[in-house]
Formats: C-alpha cells, structure tokens, sequence
C-alpha cells in the first residue's frame, strides 16, 4: 500500500503541493491527471524520493520514506531517475487490464464475425 498524506512543497514563492492526500491499495489501478503546473511532477519526485516534502509524508509498504529514502531504491521501487515501478504493487495489475482489455476486444470480435 502507498500512503500520501498532507504533502506540501513550494518553490520559493510558487506552491507546487498544497496537502495532497491519497491511499492507494495493492491490486488498485491509479494515475495523477492534472493540467500543467498541477503538481504531478512534484508528488511523483517526492514518493521516488528525488526531493523531499516541505510538509507531509509518503509511506510505502509500511515505510515511511523521509525517515527511510533508500528504502525505496533497495526494494527497486523506483529508480535513480525517479520513475516510479512499484513493480511488485501496480504491474501485475498494468498487465491483467491490458489482458483484459485485449480479450474484450477478441470477444467482440468473434461475436460479430459470428453475428
């Protein structure tokens, strides 16, 4: 599970994060949208430990990464230019939609062909 809560970062004058707060569950399927300047940047740099929250915390697993942040590299939970994996929360699940996805499709197809 990866826990967000109550992030805030600003650079000098320009609030970039103003207490974000999410939970996202093993198996959930997730994503930031936003229009540029959101802050989407900023969270994902901030849970990949790339730069570290003015205010808040993120806790993976259990770890709260601004008491631990090479506890994320360690576990190859993201990498050194900050992309995140989480290979082991959101892959399996990036693969079972595209599975499903895909099957829903052949299965159409095959009912109008047979239609």
């Amino acid at each position: 599970m990866i826990s967000v809560t109550n992030l805030i970062k600003k650079y000098g004058t320009i609030q970039a994060l103003n207490g974000i707060s999410f939970t996202i569950k093993q198996g959930e399927f997730f994503g930031l949208f936003g229009p540029n300047g959101a802050g989407k940047t900023t969270t994902i740099s901030i849970m990949s430990t790339i730069l570290d929250p003015d205010e808040g915390s993120v806790m993976i697993a259990d770890f709260n990464l601004k008491v631990n942040p090479t506890i994320c590299k360690k576990n190859n939970w993201c990498s050194a230019t900050g992309k995140i994996f989480l290979l082991r929360i959101l892959v399996p699940v990036l693969i079972g939609t595209v599975m499903n996805i895909f099957a829903l499709q052949m299965f159409k197809r095959n009912i109008l062909k047979i239609a």
